[in-house]
């Protein structure tokens, strides 16, 4: 055996030998893989945005029961307040986006809301005009849902497809 060979049992026990450029073939090939992997779950993810603006509308669902205080690394401060299921839709073709909810507070706080689309396509952003708050899409389907209870800020994440 050379310097440059390794052996490596078989299923049955025996040796196989290993060389050099077959390592270096299985490394390529799980890196070319990865990189198919990557970019294709990138363009499934990045279509939930487009999806949006081209067919019209997402639905999303929040991760946690309830709004929280803090949910930069976890929910911390569970508010008593219900999360809930939502639609995003584009309404008139002009970018103009609406919230549609069971929750009778959120859909007048957000009728005829703010609305900014990212012009590279990262996130659309929609908030009311009389009240404080967002609802922020990222490209890859997840959002952030921020509200204010009483000046107290607290929100939802969740994903929407």
């Amino acid at each position: 055996m050379g310097p440059r060979q390794w052996l490596e049992p078989t299923h049955n026990g025996g040796p196989r030998t290993v060389t050099l450029r077959t390592l270096h073939l299985l490394v390529l090939c799980s890196a070319m893989l990865g990189a198919h992997a990557a970019a294709a779950a990138s363009e499934t993810a990045d279509a939930t945005l487009r999806n949006l603006r081209q067919a019209g509308e997402v639905s999303c669902q929040p991760t946690e029961p309830h709004f929280c205080e803090n949910v930069h690394v976890r929910c911390s401060g569970r508010t008593s307040v219900p999360t809930f299921a939502f639609k995003l839709r584009t309404t008139g073709g002009t970018g103009a986006l609406e919230l549609t909810t069971t929750s009778e507070e959120f859909q007048r706080q957000y009728e005829n809301a703010n609305v900014e689309w990212d012009k590279d396509g990262g996130y659309a952003m929609l908030w009311p005009k009389t009240a404080n708050g967002y609802v922020k899409l990222l490209a890859d389907g997840k959002y952030v849902f921020r509200h204010y209870i009483q000046s107290r800020g607290v929100m939802s994440l969740g994903h929407c497809k």
